[in-house]
C-alpha cells in the first residue's frame, strides 16, 4: 500500500495519456476513492492535454448523478 498525501493508495485502476487512476481510501473520512493523478513529466502533457484536463474538472464539479464519481477536489504537489 501507498501513501500519498492523506490517501492510501490500494491499486491501480487505469493508466492513460494524462496519468494514473488510482483506488485510494481518503483516511480523513474514510472514504473510498479513485484519484486521478496527471503524469508528473510536464514535457508528456501539451497545452491542448491539460486544456482538456480542466474542461474535464469544470464538467466534474457539476455533474451529479448516482452513476458518476462524486467530484471532490483538486491538488496539487
Amino acid at each position: 500500500m501507498k501513501i500519498l498525501y492523506q490517501f492510501s493508495i490500494t491499486k491501480e485502476i487505469a493508466r492513460g495519456g494524462f496519468g494514473i487512476i488510482e483506488y485510494a481510501e481518503w483516511a480523513t473520512f474514510g472514504r473510498k476513492v479513485a484519484l486521478k493523478r496527471l503524469k508528473t513529466d510536464k514535457s508528456q502533457l501539451d497545452e491542448e492535454s491539460l486544456l482538456e484536463f480542466k474542461r474535464e474538472i469544470k464538467l466534474l464539479k457539476v455533474l451529479h448523478h448516482p452513476n458518476l464519481n462524486q467530484f471532490y477536489g483538486v491538488t496539487k504537489g
